[in-house]
């Protein structure tokens, strides 16, 4: 059997152990656990609250109230805004570094006959 100290714990555990070492109470660990669980769920779904709420289990409108329950009501329009402030690329463009290797071959006319 591993010694207790080798044995690889559980990533929620350790945070536990980090927000209790902190002096966090229960009730405010388990808050910034939701409200971490809930940015990391916007960003990934692109601040669409439809989405996120669907990933958590809950309705959209559960979801509306957490964030104003928790003060991060304006996240979703933060995560929106900087995504639009990223420089889209255009239809047809190519990157700036497109190695000739990428770009398609055609097919020589006189081998094909």
């Amino acid at each position: 059997m591993k010694e207790a100290s080798i044995i690889e714990r559980p990533l929620i555990e350790r945070t536990a152990e980090q927000m209790l070492a902190a002096g966090m109470s229960w009730a405010e660990g388990a808050r910034e656990l939701r409200k971490a669980m809930i940015t990391t769920l916007l960003r990934k779904h692109k601040g669409n609250l439809c989405h996120a709420a669907r990933a958590l289990l809950i309705h959209r409108n559960t979801l509306t109230r957490q964030l104003k329950t928790l003060g991060i009501a304006d996240v979703p329009r933060q995560i929106r805004a900087q995504l639009r402030a990223q420089p889209a690329l255009k239809y047809g463009a190519r990157p700036a570094q497109a190695s000739s290797s990428m770009r398609p071959r055609l097919l020589d006319q006189s081998r094909v006959a």
